[in-house]
């Protein structure tokens, strides 16, 4: 009996790590400026409607799981323009995001 018990665990465990490595999906990925074709450190990848998110790092690379394979990612960073990204079912991405555009600049003389 005990062996049933131990043999019907690991056969509930072997089918959870299945079901769970089905639906989950590591994405990798670059983000670069358009403009100078740099490397961006510091970017937000967030998964919409979900509570995670990852960011980039010194060589504008990141690292994300996702459910399911047809997510979405809203990619952000102060000074650029936000990209959505729909998962189309690659692992890797190369996302260029460009320079968000001053559209005024207001200059005031000190009163000293």
């Amino acid at each position: 009996m005990i062996k049933y018990y131990f043999i019907m665990g690991l056969m509930s465990v072997a089918a959870f790590q299945s079901y769970s490595q089905s639906n989950t999906k590591l994405v990798t990925g670059i983000v670069k400026s358009v403009d100078d074709n740099n490397n961006i450190e510091g970017v937000r990848i967030q998964v919409k409607g979900r509570n995670y998110s990852s960011g980039t790092m010194a060589d504008g690379i990141f690292y994300i799981e996702l459910l399911p394979k047809d997510s979405v990612l809203e990619v952000s960073h102060p000074g650029y323009e936000t990209k959505i990204i729909k998962i189309t079912g690659e692992s890797e991405y190369y996302i260029e995001l460009p320079v968000k555009a001053v559209k005024e600049i207001k200059v005031r003389k000190s009163s000293r």
